[in-house]
Order: structure tokens, then sequence, then C-alpha cells
């Protein structure tokens, strides 16, 4: 359940070719590619790309309990897909990252940024979720946020990590027709927790990099001042 990857055309030192597959996207779903908190690792790219005119959409599977979803918002796009806001309810549980950050965004940044979430379930849910995203916000890309780096275990690894998230986004992503699908993995190492290889990942990757599947990497600095 591989999504493909197109190349860009070029390759320069100065830019990633990610970025510049990138270029012609207007309307993006930013998506965890997997439950729990790998959406936030979207934050960064969800940044860069709101501030180079984008229009992006911040979607979480979540691990929120549906008890917690249900009696926070009554806002859905989707039977099952809440828009969760920072005037949503949080007192039904501490465990709530989609309400958090949102609530972040409003205190701090003084923007509303909405999470689109969805509780853990299924592919079927799943795609239902993103076609009511495809069709509300008039998406062209999907973007997949794995965070860590078992979501690119081929299946034949001794050890997978936790890929049972990673699939269901995956397979939901290939099932729905969208011009562009990408898969960001972010955080080298972090799956080194759940016995993922370091070396078989690498050893994946170079098998994308034969197949012009490979858009490049980076890295988050700290910013001196």
């Amino acid at each position: 359940f591989r999504i493909h990857f197109a190349m860009a055309k070029k390759f320069t030192v100065g830019r990633l070719p990610l970025f510049d597959e990138l270029e012609n996207s207007e309307n993006i779903l930013l998506s965890g590619c997997g439950g729990g908190y790998d959406f936030y690792c979207g934050i960064p790219i969800y940044e860069y790309l709101t501030k180079a005119g984008k229009n992006c959409y911040l979607f979480s599977l979540a691990f929120t309990s549906e008890y917690t979803l249900k009696n926070s918002t009554n806002a859905k796009i989707s039977s099952e897909c809440y828009v969760v806001n920072a005037d949503s309810s949080s007192t039904c549980s501490d465990y709530f990252p989609e309400f958090y950050l949102s609530q972040w965004y409003k205190i701090n940044k003084e923007r509303d940024v909405p999470i689109y979430t969805i509780e853990r379930t299924g592919v079927v849910k799943v795609v239902e979720a993103y076609q009511a995203m495809i069709d509300t916000f008039n998406i062209d890309t999907i973007i997949l946020v794995d965070g860590g780096t078992d979501s690119l275990m081929f299946g034949d690894e001794v050890e997978l990590g936790t890929p049972h998230e990673d699939a269901s986004t995956i397979c939901a992503a290939k099932l729905v027709d969208v011009p562009k699908k990408l898969l960001l993995s972010i955080g080298f190492g972090i799956d080194a927790f759940h016995g993922v290889s370091h070396s078989l990942f690498l050893e994946n990757v170079a098998t994308l990099i034969e197949g012009d599947g490979y858009l490049g990497c980076f890295s988050l600095l700290k910013v001196i001042h």
C-alpha cells in the first residue's frame, strides 16, 4: 500500500525537491500518519506552507476518546469527523491534544486553527473523513506526517514498530482521488523504542531513491538570536 511519489524535475543544493512538488498545490490536507500526536509533527511544515500562501488543514486520527469528542463539539464535516477548535470543551478528559493545539494557536498566535479529528478507527471511516475534507475544501494535496519511521516499513522487517494506524491512513489516502499524495517521515531514530532497525529504514529509503520516490530530508535547528 505504498503511496506513489513523483520525483521533482530537478534538484538543487538550496532547495528540496519536496517543495518543488508542493509549488502548485493550493489546498493541502496535513494528516497525522497514524494516531495520537503524529499530526503535531506537521506543525513546522504547516507554518511554512501557510506563510507561503497555501491553505492548509490539520487532520488527526485521534487517541482522544469518542466520549470526549462527542461532548466537546457538535461541529462535524462527516459522520465521524469532528471539528475541534479553541472553543471546544476539554472538561471531559485531560488527554485532548487536538483541543490544546487549537487553544495554543488562539492564545499565542491569535489565529483560529481547527483540527479535523476522527477517533481511532479503520480504513473505511478514514476514507469517508478524507473525502469530506476533499469535497469541503477542494483538497488537491494530501501530506501524511508520521512521527517516526515505521510508516516506511515494507512488512518483511524483523520489527515493524506500531504500523496499525499508519496503515489505516496510508490505505485511506491511496483510496481517495487527489492529484498529489506525499508522506513525511519525521524523527529518525524515534522508533528504536519499538524495535525498528535504523539500518533497515535506511535500506527502505534507498529503495525509494532507486524508484525516484525520495524528495529529500531536512532538519530543524535551534534558532540563535
